[in-house]
């Protein structure tokens, strides 16, 4: 009996002397049970032999190794799993990226594929950036002008999960850390201020100078939560909030983020250089970052900047399916969640540029050359003319060699448009921005006006039928104090001669759906000649030399 008495006691003494031989980290691999699972299974999967059941046990306080409730969680030490050294591959590289390899002297150019182990750097310079993939699934994107170095990569191959330690010194990264079934693998990014340590997550991660010369990290959440610890504190970060964490420091106040932007003019196919993008500007933002990245197998981000107002050109690029992306930046320096839009850049070859004639021009069908500018990887130029702004029907639609067409077409007095794109032995390009332009009726060709001293007949030449003629009688020859302004039917008009003044006259054709002509040449008529006054006054002093 005493025996038994003394059994309870002994149970419990041999279950601290397990803890007490148990490792002490807080690093554990946090496995999600699934139905069907216990503590037999897990360590015949996933430890050397199966005396790690007991340990596994008293490490988790379960009662019973044999009933573990589904979704519940395991905590396995790292150290009890097998784990091999492991490396990150290049996925990606945009623009000048460089590999200091820990067993090299030199930086090594980047071009995709490569291998990076323990204690290797990569340096992107101006405009460049990289992504990196990890075995289990973790992707980094490096920004420009940015420097890391893998301070620790170790892969435990029967449970796929990967111990991560990534120094941040300078620049910025994108960290997105996949969600696994059966619990997360732990990513720890270290910068000269602080550190994160990550799980199925999506941040971005900044370490930088502040004015005051003092180093600072900034953390912004996307998905999950981000453990930050500085100064030996910590706080938890969770999704749509950020920290900024100056060195020495503990970490700062819990930010929001600010929203995704929302986009005003995003077309899906851009044909224009040109073309600009917009976006509703947000409260709190000093300024804005734009990312554009490519539609490869693997995307690239090909091009950002920081813009001080809410739009943008878009990118001259080579033609091809992009994603941009826009996120407000506030005054901290924290960036916010992303506004996304995708487009088609199809821009090339370029159009010509109209040259005449100008937008808007009125011209006479017999006048008529539309020229343009010439472009050195052209073949031809695809030419339409259209008297329908959505060229629904053409007047012309052909190809032409050389940088001008001659009209030789009958052209009714009307508005007509026009447009030019760049042909080339491969393809054709998008067309030119429509340009406008009127036929007019030609200014009419004036006979000298005939009569005597109280009348005057006006000739014109004759118009094609359907044209009226508009003729104008004015006192100057600015026609601001017009007398007459008639239509008529006829190239033809009587008038009585003006008593005093000179005056002036001028006629055009109008066609009958109401497109006027130019003006003809001005012409005047003068008042008649009257017999000369002084004559008058002469008159008393000859009656009286014929008296004398």
């Amino acid at each position: 009996m005493q025996v038994k008495k003394k059994m309870p006691k002994m149970v419990t003494i041999l279950a601290v002397l397990l803890l007490i031989s148990l490792p002490v980290r807080s690093d554990d691999w946090r496995y999600i049970v699934e139905p069907g699972d216990n503590l037999w299974i897990l360590t015949e999967r996933y430890l050397p032999d199966l005396s790690y059941v007991k340990k596994l046990q008293f490490y988790n306080s379960l009662s019973n190794p044999y009933l573990i409730p589904p979704g519940s969680i395991v905590r396995i030490p790292l150290d009890w799993l097998a784990s091999k050294l492991s490396t990150a591959v290049v996925v990606s590289v945009q623009g000048k990226t460089f590999a200091h390899h820990a067993v090299q002297s030199k930086n090594n150019l980047l071009s995709g594929g490569e291998q990076i182990g323990i204690d290797d750097k990569i340096i992107t310079g101006e405009q460049s950036s990289a992504v990196l993939q990890f075995k289990d699934g973790s992707r980094v994107l490096l920004h420009d002008n940015t420097e890391i170095q893998l301070q620790r990569i170790e892969h435990y191959p029967d449970s796929d999960l990967l111990e991560t330690e990534l120094v941040l010194k300078r620049g910025q990264i994108e960290t997105e850390v996949p969600v696994k079934a059966h619990g997360q693998s732990l990513f720890k990014i270290v910068t000269p201020s602080a550190s994160t340590a990550v799980r199925g997550t999506f941040l971005r991660t900044g370490a930088d100078i502040t004015n005051e010369n003092k180093e600072q990290m900034r953390v912004e959440v996307l998905r999950g939560h981000v453990s930050v610890s500085g100064s030996k504190s910590e706080k938890t970060i969770t999704k749509g909030y950020g920290i900024v964490i100056a060195k020495g420091d503990p970490p700062g106040e819990i930010i929001q983020l600010l929203p995704a932007p929302e986009f005003t003019t995003s077309p899906e196919l851009i044909d224009r250089l040109s073309t600009v993008l917009a976006w509703v500007n947000i409260g709190g933002g000093d300024s804005y970052r734009v990312q554009v990245f490519d539609d490869s197998d693997e995307p690239r981000l090909v091009w950002y900047t920081v813009s001080d107002i809410n739009r943008i050109s878009v990118p001259d690029l080579p033609d091809g399916r992009y994603t941009m992306k826009v996120r407000g930046i506030d005054h901290q320096g924290l960036e916010g969640k992303d506004a996304t839009h995708h487009y088609t850049l199809d821009a090339r070859p370029e159009p010509p540029l109209p040259a005449s004639p100008d937008e808007g021009a009125r011209v006479e069908n017999n006048g008529l050359i539309l020229r343009w500018s010439a472009n050195k990887q052209a073949s031809g130029y695809h030419l339409q003319l259209s008297d329908q702004k959505n060229f629904a029907k053409t007047l012309v639609d052909e190809t032409i060699t050389s940088v001008e067409y001659i009209n030789k077409q009958q052209l009714i007095p009307n508005s007509y448009y026009w447009r030019i794109a760049t042909q080339t032995t491969d393809e054709e390009g998008p067309f030119s921005d429509v340009q406008m332009f009127t036929i007019i009726p030609p200014a009419p060709k004036t006979f000298e006006p005939q009569g005597d001293n109280e009348h005057l007949i006006f000739r014109w030449q004759k118009g094609a039928p359907g044209f009226l003629y508009q003729m104008q009688l004015a006192k100057d020859e600015a026609f601001t104090d017009v007398v007459l302004d008639k239509q008529l039917t006829e190239p033809r008009l009587e008038l009585d001669r003006p008593t005093n003044d000179r005056h002036y006259l001028r006629m055009r054709l109008v066609a009958d759906n109401g497109f006027k002509g130019n003006w003809s040449t001005v012409q005047f008529v003068d008042p008649p000649a009257n017999e000369p006054w002084y004559l008058l006054m002469l008159l008393p002093l000859l009656l009286l030399l014929l008296l004398i």
